[in-house]
């Protein structure tokens, strides 16, 4: 169900050019029918993607796929420059970084991690943006 729920997911985000909570939220709909056969032919459609629009790996007809091992952005220390990877498929947490404007593959640099388990603020060349801890602990980045 992985596979069939990630390549609906993608199809819908990049073909249908929707937003990618809205994609999750129509692939939990139609990945429980999907037949072998459609989802064969789904992923020669996309070229067979190896990520979903959240950035996490989409397994081949065999559901053989290499688990990443990922890092959360909480994790990430002051003045570090982190790239975001991945979110977790999480319906709120997917609208929460797309009303912040948090894109996959974007760069910034964590500013500071207030105290009493606050934000995490991070910046780029362009702007500067609050994270929560509940959210940067699935949000996944590389170092």
């Amino acid at each position: 169900m992985i596979r069939s729920h990630r390549l609906f997911e993608t199809f819908i985000a990049e073909d249908l050019d929707l937003p990618v909570s809205v994609a999750h939220d129509n692939a939990d709909h139609l990945d429980h029918d999907a037949t072998g056969q459609l989802m064969d032919a789904l992923d020669s459609f996309l070229k067979h993607p190896k990520y979903s629009p959240q950035g996490l790996p989409i397994p081949d007809a065999e559901y053989h796929y290499s688990p990443e091992k990922l890092t959360s952005l909480y994790d990430a220390k002051d003045g570090e420059t982190i790239t975001i990877h991945a979110f977790t498929e999480d319906l709120e947490l997917l609208r929460y970084v797309e009303t912040i404007g948090l894109p996959l593959n974007s760069t910034w640099t964590i500013k500071e991690r207030l105290p009493f388990d606050g934000p995490l603020i991070l910046n780029n060349d362009e702007r500067e943006l609050q994270i929560t801890r509940h959210a940067a602990e699935f949000i996944y980045i590389e170092q």
